[in-house]
């Protein structure tokens, strides 16, 4: 599944670099990864120790990330109901284990 890759920690940055580029912005171009390596920093607010989870809410921030942002100029709507999927499946992921792992940690977090 090429969006898997391309949200990969592998190839991320490199494919953000890629779409920097906009023929029709000639003289400029986009700061995407400036952004995500200076400004954008991952912070957690209860302690995940799963690391497939962590790799999932990463994930997911680089595909709303990449969707909001960095393609929304060009972007279908086909792709973009894909993306959306996506990123509602890794939500879904990511909430039901929070909510089977630490059930009561988070519990007592939030109230």
């Amino acid at each position: 599944f090429i969006l898997g890759q391309i949200v990969s920690d592998k190839y991320y940055l490199k494919a953000i670099g890629i779409l920097e580029y906009d023929p029709e912005l000639q003289n400029s171009r986009a700061h995407f990864r400036e952004y995500l390596t200076n400004t954008a920093k991952y912070k957690q607010v209860i302690p995940i120790e799963n690391e497939s989870i962590q790799s999932q809410i990463h994930q997911c921030f680089r595909l709303q990330y990449l969707k909001d942002v960095v393609s929304a100029r060009w972007l279908e709507d086909a792709t973009f109901s894909i993306l959306n999927s996506l990123t509602h499946f890794h939500h879904v992921d990511i909430i039901s284990h929070l909510l089977d792992a630490n059930q009561s940690q988070v519990m007592s977090e939030f109230l």
